[in-house]
């Protein structure tokens, strides 16, 4: 522990670091804590580019398939207790919707790290599929309103 703070304190002896706690600049500090907000210091090593781009993209695919799925899972269930009209025709597309959107996303995040190291073309075919698949099934949805 006292090695940690020494790496710290040497690499701060002559570095302006904000604190990412308070902002407060800690060149010169002396031990592992800041001066201003008390926080706990440890010096570490930080992707610089983490190639998150296409990751987030997907995840924003797919989130707004889920979102659209379960809010108009909502409305039909709102209409069918009104019983303005029949919506079940429509009810297929959107559990199936939700349910692949759903195990989609929860998959998505658990390959976090394995895209990174994914060729840049791979993950961009992935950023589309997941795209595809949630404006897909919007479309799906549409049609069997019909």
């Amino acid at each position: 522990m006292a090695e940690r703070s020494e790496h710290l304190e040497r690499f701060l002896a002559d570095h302006d670091a904000p604190c990412p706690g308070c902002g407060y600049n800690l060149r010169g500090l002396e031990g592992d804590q800041c001066p201003e907000c008390g926080e706990r210091l440890e010096l570490r090593i930080g992707m610089a580019d983490p190639k998150l781009s296409q990751f987030i993209g997907g995840l924003i695919g797919l989130a707004a398939g889920l979102g659209f799925h379960g809010l108009f899972l909502i409305w039909v269930g709102y209409v069918a207790a009104v019983g303005t009209f029949s919506m079940w025709d429509a009810l297929p597309p959107l559990v199936v919707g939700l349910v692949v959107s759903s195990a989609a996303l929860f998959a998505w995040t658990g390959l976090r790290a394995r895209m990174r190291r994914l060729p840049l073309s791979r993950r961009r075919l992935l950023v589309f599929v997941c795209w595809a698949w949630s404006i897909g099934s919007v479309l799906w949805f549409f049609a069997s309103l019909r």
